[in-house]
């Protein structure tokens, strides 16, 4: 799981780094009356710990790690959708008008249903963001 995100983020670097940080943290906040036994075992402790937090922060970190284009994308399809469930609620709309709109109601959400995939593979074409 030593894979390169697009930051450059690795997960053994950011393992050392978090635990660094946790370690750093532990030293200059503990008392002074806890032995240096009792700091040693909080040292390795971290060190055990720290795996499964990074484990943790790449998950999230990869899921807000969202290509803008497929946001956007996303976001126009859901707006496409919210306008046509409102035009849908309307009590004097013509029988094949409510046909027409439920169709690309439903051609909206199966498009919704599978945008993430669809963009990854190349099938869906997002416009650039400017």
């Amino acid at each position: 799981m030593s894979e390169q995100s697009n930051s450059g983020l690795t997960q053994p670097g950011l393992t050392a780094t978090v635990s660094i940080a946790l370690i750093s943290v532990f030293t200059i906040c503990s008392p002074e009356s806890i032995s240096s036994d009792m700091r040693q075992a909080a040292s390795a402790l971290i060190a055990v710990i720290s795996p499964f937090i990074v484990v943790l922060l790449m998950r999230a970190f990869h899921k807000m790690n969202i290509d803008p284009d497929l946001i956007r994308t996303v976001s126009y399809l859901e707006r496409d959708l919210e306008f046509q469930n409102d035009q849908l609620k309307g009590k004097n709309l013509p029988d094949e008008t409510r046909k027409i709109i439920e169709a690309n109601q439903r051609s909206t959400l199966e498009k919704l249903s599978t945008a993430h995939q669809d963009f990854y593979s190349g099938k869906l074409k997002a416009r650039k963001v400017r």
